[in-house]
């Protein structure tokens, strides 16, 4: 698997970090790691090129770990260490994963919080995030009902579509959603459980407070 990642993953960034000298370099260097291959990926890479910034700062990592948090987790850790060995230091590691179906979400979070890695984690799924756009969701919601009620408002949805810019005007009321969900469910420490809930709004929010010298 390290030959494949690092064609894929590390050759790109190394070649076009080789291009740039030193000093311009942009920091601080943010490594996306995202469960899925399509929504997740297609969201942050949207939101980086209209802040401008370039892959190298914000290298985005979709599907290449497996589907499971642990493991998605695990690839993150790995994935740093080979920018290490390049040269290269990753400042800030964000994992995004969904509870979805999965189980052992606790030692996702343990293991994530060992290496000081952020979390991006949906409560059932990432298109919780997507809702809170447009509605409140604040009672328990399975993922097939939020891709119903989410289609009520982009009614030709799927997952390989590109909605950063349809959501863009909404995007300061679903963060504010998002803070109450979490202060709704803060004393609750199981994470499975918090149902609905996100903190995709705060890699957001970190996302929107950086700016980059290049054009992804």
């Amino acid at each position: 698997m390290a030959a494949s990642i690092k064609s894929k993953t590390l050759f790109q960034v190394r070649r076009s970090f080789a291009r740039k000298e030193p000093s311009r370099i942009p920091r601080p260097i943010v490594l996306i790691v995202c469960e899925g291959k399509k929504t997740e990926p297609k969201y942050f890479i949207a939101l980086r090129k209209m802040k401008r910034i370039s892959p190298e700062q914000i290298p985005i990592i979709g599907g290449e770990g497996g589907s499971h948090p642990r493991s998605i987790v695990k690839h993150a850790k790995f994935l740093k260490q080979e920018f290490k060995k390049e040269g290269l230091s990753v400042d800030e590691v964000w994992c995004v994963f969904d509870r979805d179906v999965h189980r052992g979400i606790e030692a996702a979070f343990q293991q994530a919080n060992a290496n000081q890695f952020n979390i991006a984690f949906s409560n059932p799924s990432f298109e919780l995030w997507y809702l809170l756009h447009y509605k409140d969701q604040t009672s328990h919601i399975e993922r097939r009902e939020v891709i119903r009620k989410l289609k009520r408002y982009i009614q030709r949805y799927h997952k390989a579509m590109e909605v950063y810019q349809i959501l863009l005007g909404h995007q300061s009321v679903a963060t504010k959603r998002a803070q109450d969900l979490r202060k709704y469910h803060r004393d609750n420490q199981d994470q499975e459980t918090k149902n609905p809930s996100t903190s995709v709004d705060q890699l957001v929010s970190y996302l929107n407070s950086l700016e980059g010298p290049g054009i992804a």
